[in-house]
């Protein structure tokens, strides 16, 4: 905050970050192949590294493997599902819980009879840190002051059973951060 106070601050730490992007191209692009793990940082490295390199094709995808067969035996597909929102994601601001807190205050107040069918929108996610702890507490609040206490279920630091369990339990998974990349 000291830094968006002042327009010099603000200033020089631009100029550092354009000098380093620069200098992170360049380097970049000198690479013979280089190996990505997602469609968001392919297209990222290929708007930061501009050079030969990518003229020849050095640039790969190679999703990361993720063990599935775990959630494909323990979770069916086809079993009923009850009138739940799932978010699975740590508690930090880039995640923007509050969006989706919001959103479902709005959802609500648009077709009341949601609540009724007992829908619930349950945030399941880590808190890593004393920061990340502050912030499920003003979460916390926030649902107090948009009475939504009985619409929200915080399921912090669980075990894996805990999210296969919601998982096959929610008939809505969301996700609010914008232009996140894979892992």
């Amino acid at each position: 905050t000291d830094i968006a106070k002042s327009r010099i601050k603000t200033g020089v730490k631009l100029v550092y970050y354009m000098g380093f992007a620069i200098l992170y191209g360049t380097v970049g692009s000198l690479a013979t192949l280089v190996m990505v793990n997602s469609t968001w940082t392919y297209r990222h490295i290929q708007f930061l590294w501009k050079g030969p390199a990518w003229r020849r094709n050095a640039l790969r995808i190679v999703y990361p493997p993720c063990a599935v067969t775990d959630l494909q035996n323990s979770v069916r597909v086809d079993a009923p599902r009850d009138a739940i929102i799932l978010s699975i994601g740590q508690f930090r601001p880039e995640k923007d819980h509050v969006l989706q807190i919001e959103a479902l205050g709005r959802l609500l107040e648009k077709y009341p009879e949601l609540k009724a069918s007992r829908t619930k929108m349950v945030l399941a996610g880590g808190c890593r840190n004393t920061d990340d702890e502050a912030r499920l507490a003003h979460l916390r609040d926030l649902v107090e002051r948009l009475d939504l206490v009985s619409y929200v279920e915080f399921c912090v630091n669980e075990p894996y059973g805990t999210i296969k369990h919601w998982l096959g339990k929610a008939s809505v998974g969301i996700h609010t951060m914008w232009n996140e990349h894979f892992g």
